[in-house]
């Protein structure tokens, strides 16, 4: 039996906050290889002979050259990345995404969907959700929600990465906004877990990109973070 392989497509709708970072695409590979080598040691673990589950990705930029995967290339799974746009916008690179993934949901069952931030958004809607303004305000760097303990929105973004995300965002959060999300950039001062989430982003990855292997194994079709 050939070893599992899984071709992927990621759909970029912006570039990281961080430059050298480079694409998406190459973020997304890097993580999703960092998670890999968990899911791989377990199942070489466990299952005698088993051979290690490899992947290739595809990236396409949906926004400025408005470029989807060609019909005729069967993907096993589709990433939709985050984005500084909203995705209650209406513009056309927007309603183009949407309508891709009407109809990858109609026509391909069997093509798991992965959004993160904007790209579950976008995935909510395809399904007939909304997706409205949150009355002005944001929700930037670790923070404080009724119903939870502290909480980031991105739990694999480090440090490093929020701050860049605050200075290239720092006009569209407004001056207090943005002081205010540096104070807890790098976790709540006092809190017992500072910034407990972004051990994902420089160890393990066993989340969220974990769960993408497990989707990618089941019949459920969408998942998001």
């Amino acid at each position: 039996m050939a070893p599992p392989h899984f071709r992927l497509a990621a759909l970029e709708c912006s570039l990281p906050a961080l430059a050298t970072l480079g694409k998406y695409r190459e973020v997304f590979r890097t993580w999703l290889e960092a998670s890999l080598e968990i899911v791989n040691a377990s199942r070489i673990a466990y299952f005698v002979g088993a051979e290690p589950v490899t992947f290739t990705l595809d990236g396409y930029d949906v926004v400025d050259k408005m470029e989807y995967p060609p019909d005729d290339i069967e993907y096993d799974g589709v990433l939709i990345t985050g984005s500084p746009f909203s995705a209650y916008e209406d513009l056309e690179w927007i309603n183009r995404l949407i309508a891709y993934v009407k109809r990858i949901i109609a026509e391909k069952p069997d093509t798991k969907l992965f959004g993160i931030c904007f790209g579950h958004q976008i995935i909510a809607r395809a399904l007939g959700g909304t997706c409205t303004p949150n009355d002005g305000k944001w929700e930037v760097a670790v923070t404080y929600c009724s119903a939870y303990t502290p909480w980031q929105g991105h739990p694999e973004f480090t440090p490093m990465i929020v701050h860049a995300v605050l200075d290239s965002r720092a006009k569209i959060f407004g001056e207090a906004v943005t002081r205010d999300a540096r104070t807890r950039a790098d976790g709540i001062p006092g809190n017992h877990v500072p910034m407990e989430g972004l051990v994902m982003a420089s160890a393990s990855l066993g989340k969220p990109f974990g769960v993408f292997w497990e989707l990618l194994n089941r019949t459920q079709h969408f998942n998001w973070i």
